[in-house]
C-alpha cells in the first residue's frame, strides 16, 4: 500500500520530536521528550493525518518519551477509543517514569503493548 510522503515526517521543538515512519502495513509513531499540555496536541495532529491518509494500524512507541502529564494520558484513552472507528492502536512500552504514570492511573493496559521491531 503506497501512502504519501506527509506519513515520514518530523516534528521537533526542544523537549519534543515525533517520527512517523511506515513500517511493513502499520505506521510506527516514535515520541520523543515530554508529551504534556503544549505538546500532546501536536501528536494528536501526527495521528490524526496517519489515519487521514488510510492508516488503520498505529504502533505509537513511547520508548523515548521522558514526561507524560494527563494531556498525554487522555490522549492514549483517545486512541484506544479509535479502535471503534476501526483504527487499532497498540503502543510500544515506555521508560519507568512513563510506566509509573500510566500505572498510578491504573491504565497501563490501556492500549495493546507490542514489542519493537527487531526485538
Amino acid at each position: 500500500m503506497t501512502k504519501p510522503d506527509r506519513c515520514s515526517r518530523q516534528i521537533a521543538q526542544p523537549s519534543f520530536a515525533v517520527e512517523v515512519r511506515p513500517c511493513r502495513e502499520q505506521i510506527v509513531v516514535e515520541v520523543h521528550g515530554e508529551v504534556d499540555l503544549a505538546t500532546a496536541p501536536r501528536l494528536r495532529d501526527v495521528v490524526a493525518d496517519a489515519v487521514d491518509d488510510g492508516w488503520s494500524r498505529l504502533v505509537v512507541d513511547l520508548r523515548a518519551v521522558s514526561f507524560m502529564d494527563s494531556a498525554g494520558v487522555h490522549l492514549l484513552l483517545d486512541l484506544k477509543a479509535m479502535g471503534q472507528h476501526g483504527v487499532e492502536c497498540h503502543m510500544i512500552d515506555g521508560r519507568p517514569e512513563v510506566h509509573r504514570v500510566l500505572e498510578l492511573c491504573e491504565l497501563q493496559d490501556v492500549l495493546d503493548h507490542v514489542e519493537p521491531a527487531g526485538a
